[in-house]
């Protein structure tokens, strides 16, 4: 999945119906997820863009979700299940990572370091960060200013 669907729903006016709940999968516009998915733009304490991981599936040592920002639907991901950070909201900023040799969000997860989102083949290779595909993260990157926060909410 790319950006595309983001810039369409940024385009398309709510006025219409359409806007970014048209965008995200009707599974998680129904069920326990509801209420997240419609909160997922907005945060009582700042204003800083939100970037919600709705964890939906796991699967064969791997916790499968989608990544939402600003409540629009633009990626899916992918964490290692024994290693996942808990639920919460965190603070994140892009830094530079040695590793992939370019900017990537960093998440400040109390207890760790080097908790970040980047591209990846699968959860096993993840120790704690969350991955998203190659294609992926270069339009995740294109939409996150130097601060933000994530919001991570499991099923």
């Amino acid at each position: 999945m790319s950006c595309l669907i983001y810039a369409l729903s940024a385009a398309l006016s709510p006025i219409n119906g359409f806007g970014p709940s048209r965008w995200i999968p009707k599974h998680l516009n129904n069920g326990p997820l509801k209420d997240v998915v419609e909160k997922s733009a907005t945060s009582p304490t700042t204003s800083l863009l939100i970037v919600t991981i709705l964890r939906e599936r796991p699967m064969k040592g791997g916790m499968y979700g989608t990544v939402l920002v600003d409540g629009v639907l633009v990626c899916e991901s992918v964490e290692n299940v024994k290693f996942a950070i808990p639920d919460g909201e965190y603070s994140a900023s892009l830094r530079w990572s040695g590793k992939f040799n370019r900017l990537v969000p960093h998440l400040q997860v109390p207890g760790r370091t080097y908790i970040e989102i980047h591209p990846t083949l699968g959860s096993d290779r993840l120790r704690g960060c969350i991955g998203v595909g190659r294609a992926d993260f270069d339009d995740l990157m294109t939409l996150l200013p130097a601060k933000f926060l994530v919001r991570i909410v499991s099923a």
